[in-house]
C-alpha cells in the first residue's frame, strides 16, 4: 500500500475526529475536500501524487492540522517539520516517481471511498454557523433565509494582499522590507481585503452557472513577476457555491528595493476570467522609511475582467469549450512581455526586447507588406499561384520576423514555441492588458523560412490536399506554406477586456449569443461613393428573403445619429460598409453618406448605449483596426465598452471587391448559426483555397469566438 493510499484510508477512518476539530467550519470544508478528492479521481495518473498533496495542504491550513499530522506521522513514518510555513505544497517524500498504473488505481479508490463517506450526512448534525474571517481558516457555512425573506447577492472580489509568515495582514502604510521576516502572497475569492480598488467584482449571477450542482469549482491561478521571486507561482483555487474561498498563500523573495509588482491570473478551463496587478513598494531594512513619492505603500486593481462582461447564460460552456493557450500581454519597464498559459497552467513567458515604439516598427511593415498584397490583386479576386507564391513568402518573411520579435531565442529552445503542440482549429484566446489592442496574430508565420526571393521562394504544391498537421514540407525554409500563418491554422480572438487605470467598473457584456429577432435586423451604414455598392447590398439581401433578413441602408450623418443616438441600437447588427482612416492628429474615423466623417467624440456626444440590444458589429472599411501602440483612441474599444457584443476589423487598407466577397462568404455561415470565430476562419481559408487569395487575412475578430445568434436566418446545413 502506497503512502497517499494510506493517507487517505486514515482520513476516512478520522473522519469523526475531523468533524470534532473542525466544529463549525466542518460544511464548508466537507464541501472543499469533496471537490478536491473528485479532481483526484478524476485525475491522470501522472497528476495523482500532485493532487493529494494540494488536498493535504488545504487540511493542514485548517484547524484539524493536529489530526492531519498525526495521520502523516503514521502513513509516512516521519513527521513533517512542525514549523512548516503556509507556503509549503506537500509533505516531503511525497515528490516520489510517478506511480504505476495499479497504484495509481488504489488512490483512486481510497479516494472514492472517502468521497462516499463524506456523503453520508447521517452522521453528524451541523453545528451552529459563526462569522466567516476571510484570512483565517475555513469560512462557515451563512444562515439560512428565513422563510420569505428576499434573496441578496453578496458580491465575492478576486482579492490579492500581502501576509506575514504567520499569517497577519501586512499593514498597508509600512513598506516591505528585504531583511524582514519574510512574507506571503495572500489570493482568495471573497469579502474584498485587497489594498486599492476593490473592484469589479465576480458577480454571483455570472459564476453561479459554473457550479451546476457542484458544492465548489476550481480555478487556476498563476501569479507573476519580473522582479519578485515567487515560489509555486501555478497553484488551484477551490470557490465554494457562496461564501469566501480557501486562502492561497504563496511565499516571496524579494530581490531588490524599490516599487515592484506582481501580476496575479485567475483562470477557468483556460479562459481568462481576471486579472489583478498589486503593487509594492520595498526598502532593505525594517528600520528604514519610504520616501513620500512611495506612496501609497501598496497598491492593487483589476486590470482585466471578463466577469462583468460575460452573461450567466455564457460562463457554464466555458468548461466545454476551453482554450487550449491564452496569451496575456503586459508591460515591464516599458517593454512588452507576453505571458503564455497552457490548459489553464504558465506555459512560458517572453520578455522581448520591444518597447511600444520599436513594436510600432515591424507591425508597420508587417501592414505594409499586407497593403502592398492587397493592391496585387487590386483587379478582382483570386489570382494565379504565381502571385499567390510572391505574396505569400512576403507575408511569411514578415509574419516571421514579427514572431522572432514577439518571443526572442526560439530558435535555440524550439520547445518553447507557443504553438508547438496546438492541434489546428483550436482558439487562440489573446487578453491584451497594454492599451494596445490590435496585433494581426494571424499573420504570424512560426514556421522556419527564409527571406523572400523571387525565383528561390516556392509555395507548397500538396497545400489543398494535406490539412494543416500535414504538410510534408514544414521543415524547408525555402518552401512557404499557407498553413504556417496562424490564421489558417486557428481561430484567434482578442477579449477587449482590458480595464483602465481610474476607469469606472465595465457594465456591458460581452455576450456569446446575439438575441437577434426574425427577421434580423442589418442595419448598412455605407459610403455611397464605393461603385460596388448597389451590387454589393443586393447580394447580401440576397442571402436570405426579406421575411429573414431585414436589410436598412443607412447613408447619411443625421440617419447615422439618430440610428445610435436613440437608446438602444434598433438592429441585430451594425455592418459598416465605408471608408476608414485617422486624421493628421491619429483620431480614427469613419467616411459614410457622400463624405461625412465620423469621430469618436461624435460618438461620444451621442451618448451611445448599446447594452440592451447589444448587436454584432463589423467595420469592412479600411484600417477600422491598425492601431499602433500609441494610438490614444480606438473605434473597435468604443464600441465594445458600450456593449457591443463584438466586433470585426482590418488590419489595413482593403480593396472594395475584397471586402466584399469576403464578407458574403463570412454571413453566410454566420447567418446560418455559425460562431463568429469559426465563420470568419472558414472564409478566410475557403478565399485561399478556392480563389488563391490571401487577403483575408487582413481581417481580425475582437470578440469570443463563440459569439453566435440565436435564432438562424439560413437553413442550418444537415
Amino acid at each position: 500500500m502506497s503512502n497517499l493510499v494510506r493517507v487517505l484510508t486514515g482520513l476516512l477512518a478520522a473522519r469523526d475526529e475531523l468533524i470534532v476539530a473542525l466544529e463549525a467550519q466542518w460544511p464548508a470544508f466537507q464541501e472543499q475536500l469533496d471537490s478536491r478528492l473528485r479532481l483526484i479521481v478524476a485525475a491522470d495518473d501522472t497528476a495523482i501524487q500532485s493532487q493529494v498533496n494540494e488536498l493535504l495542504t488545504l487540511c493542514l491550513r485548517s484547524p484539524a492540522r493536529p489530526v492531519v499530522v498525526r495521520l502523516l506521522r503514521e502513513a509516512h513514518q516521519a513527521p513533517p517539520p512542525d514549523n512548516q510555513s503556509a507556503s509549503w505544497i506537500g509533505p516531503p517524500g511525497f515528490d516520489e516517481p510517478a506511480l504505476s498504473w495499479w497504484e495509481a488505481q488504489e488512490v483512486r479508490e481510497a479516494a472514492r471511498s472517502l468521497l462516499l463517506a463524506l456523503a453520508d450526512e447521517s452522521a453528524f448534525s451541523p453545528p451552529v454557523p459563526s462569522a466567516p474571517d476571510p484570512l483565517r481558516g475555513l469560512p462557515a457555512t451563512p444562515e439560512p433565509l428565513a422563510p420569505g425573506a428576499p434573496e441578496t447577492e453578496t458580491p465575492r472580489y478576486l482579492n490579492t494582499g500581502l501576509l506575514t509568515l504567520a499569517g497577519e495582514r501586512v499593514p498597508t502604510d509600512r513598506p516591505l522590507a528585504r531583511a524582514g521576516e519574510g512574507y506571503l502572497l495572500g489570493v482568495n475569492v471573497g469579502a474584498p481585503w485587497s489594498p486599492g480598488e476593490a473592484g469589479p467584482a465576480l458577480p454571483e449571477a455570472v459564476i453561479g452557472p459554473l457550479f451546476a450542482g457542484q458544492r465548489a469549482v476550481t480555478f487556476d491561478v498563476h501569479a507573476s513577476s519580473d522582479e519578485i521571486e515567487i515560489e509555486h507561482p501555478h497553484r488551484q483555487l477551490l470557490v465554494p457555491r457562496e461564501g469566501e474561498s480557501e486562502l492561497l498563500t504563496l511565499a516571496l523573495t524579494l530581490r531588490r528595493s524599490g516599487r515592484q509588482a506582481l501580476q496575479v491570473d485567475l483562470l477557468y478551463h483556460g479562459h481568462l476570467i481576471q486579472s489583478r496587478r498589486l503593487e509594492v513598494f520595498v526598502v532593505e531594512t525594517p528600520e528604514e522609511s519610504a520616501p513620500a513619492s512611495a506612496w501609497p505603500l501598496q497598491d492593487s486593481r483589476v486590470t482585466f475582467t471578463r466577469t462583468a462582461l460575460v452573461s450567466p447564460e455564457a460562463m457554464a460552456p466555458m468548461a466545454d469549450q476551453p482554450r487550449r493557450r491564452t496569451i496575456v500581454a503586459e508591460r515591464i519597464d516599458g517593454q512588452i512581455g507576453l505571458r503564455f498559459y497552457r490548459d489553464g497552467a504558465e506555459l512560458a513567458f517572453y520578455r522581448s526586447e520591444l518597447t511600444d515604439t520599436s513594436l510600432g516598427r515591424p507591425l508597420a511593415a508587417l501592414r505594409v507588406q499586407l497593403e502592398l498584397t492587397m493592391r496585387a490583386y487590386a483587379g478582382g479576386i483570386g489570382g494565379s499561384a504565381g502571385t499567390l507564391t510572391a505574396q505569400l513568402g512576403q507575408l511569411a518573411s514578415r509574419g516571421n520576423r514579427f514572431y522572432n520579435a514577439l518571443f526572442p531565442n526560439l530558435d535555440l529552445d524550439p520547445e518553447r514555441a507557443p504553438a508547438r503542440d496546438l492541434p489546428a482549429g483550436s482558439v487562440i484566446q489573446v487578453a491584451p492588458l497594454t492599451p494596445q489592442l490590435s496585433v494581426p496574430w494571424e499573420l504570424i508565420y512560426d514556421r522556419p523560412v527564409e527571406s523572400y526571393r523571387e525565383g528561390r521562394t516556392r509555395l507548397c504544391p500538396s497545400f489543398r490536399e494535406h490539412g494543416p498537421d500535414g504538410c510534408p514540407h514544414a521543415d524547408d525554409p525555402g518552401t512557404v506554406c499557407p498553413y504556417g500563418f496562424w490564421g489558417y491554422r486557428y481561430t484567434v480572438e482578442q477579449l477587449p477586456c482590458r480595464v483602465e487605470p481610474n476607469a469606472p467598473p465595465p457594465a456591458a457584456s460581452l455576450a456569446l449569443r446575439i438575441a437577434n429577432a426574425i427577421p434580423l435586423r442589418l442595419s448598412a451604414i455605407v459610403y455611397t461613393g464605393f461603385r460596388q455598392l448597389a451590387p454589393h447590398l443586393r447580394n447580401l439581401q440576397a442571402l436570405a428573403p426579406e421575411s429573414q433578413l431585414s436589410l436598412a441602408r443607412i447613408d447619411s450623418f443625421d440617419e447615422f445619429r439618430t440610428l445610435l443616438s436613440g437608446g438602444a441600437a434598433p438592429a441585430d447588427m451594425l455592418y459598416f460598409y465605408a471608408h476608414g482612416g485617422t486624421d493628421d492628429s491619429g483620431s480614427p474615423y469613419l467616411k459614410i453618406g457622400a463624405g461625412d466623417h465620423i469621430f469618436n467624440n461624435d460618438l461620444s456626444a451621442w451618448r451611445i448605449n448599446l447594452r440592451q440590444r447589444q448587436p454584432f458589429i463589423i467595420f469592412n472599411a479600411c484600417e477600422s483596426a491598425g492601431y499602433s501602440p500609441d494610438s490614444f483612441e480606438s473605434l473597435i474599444q468604443f464600441f465594445a465598452a458600450r456593449g457591443a457584443a463584438g466586433v470585426i476589423g482590418t488590419q489595413c487598407e482593403v480593396q472594395e471587391l475584397l471586402a466584399g466577397e469576403l464578407m458574403l462568404r463570412f454571413f453566410r455561415g454566420f447567418l446560418a448559426q455559425v460562431p463568429a470565430g469559426r465563420a470568419l476562419f472558414d472564409a478566410r481559408l475557403s478565399l485561399l483555397r478556392e480563389a488563391l487569395d490571401p487577403r483575408g487575412l487582413a481581417y481580425s475578430l475582437f470578440a469570443a469566438a463563440e459569439v453566435v445568434l440565436d435564432q438562424p436566418v439560413i437553413a442550418v446545413a444537415a
